[in-house]
């Protein structure tokens, strides 16, 4: 898995130069650290994530399932373990005195049995939870 895991690491910064828009006086600096593997959210817009929250009250498939029959899409939105980069945080969202920030993504891999498997970059959208501290 750890080879794996790697060697999709490395096909990431090779190919994540060609998916971001660069400005004509800096380039992209991707580095191994920049590249986080983990289970999240992961939709295929903005808004389904933020219809994901609000129908969101513990039971996280039961939100899915709603967000995807009302995108008519079965895949709109799922829970995967993936290899991704995270974009900047676009919206803040609330529910149940929980705090989320929304972030665009670029997935890279996706985790399977058979282990880390490399993808052609795509983007998505998925959640973060914020830890807030009460003062």
């Amino acid at each position: 898995m750890e080879v794996a895991m790697k060697a999709a690491m490395r096909a990431a910064m090779i190919a994540l130069p060609l998916f971001l828009p660069l400005s004509q006086t800096a380039q992209a600096q991707v580095s191994e650290e920049d590249i986080e593997v983990g289970t999240n959210l992961v939709c295929d817009t903005e808004s389904q994530v933020e219809m994901f929250v609000t129908h969101y009250d513990g039971d996280a498939q039961t939100a899915i399932n709603e967000v995807n029959q009302e995108a008519a899409n079965p895949t709109a939105c799922v829970v995967a373990t993936t290899a991704y980069m995270r974009g900047p945080d676009l919206a803040t969202a609330r529910s149940k005195g929980l705090t989320y920030r929304i972030a665009k993504i670029v997935v890279f891999g996706v985790v399977t049995e058979s282990g880390l498997e490399a993808t052609k970059p795509a983007v998505y959208y998925s959640l973060f939870k914020v830890d807030e501290i009460e003062v």
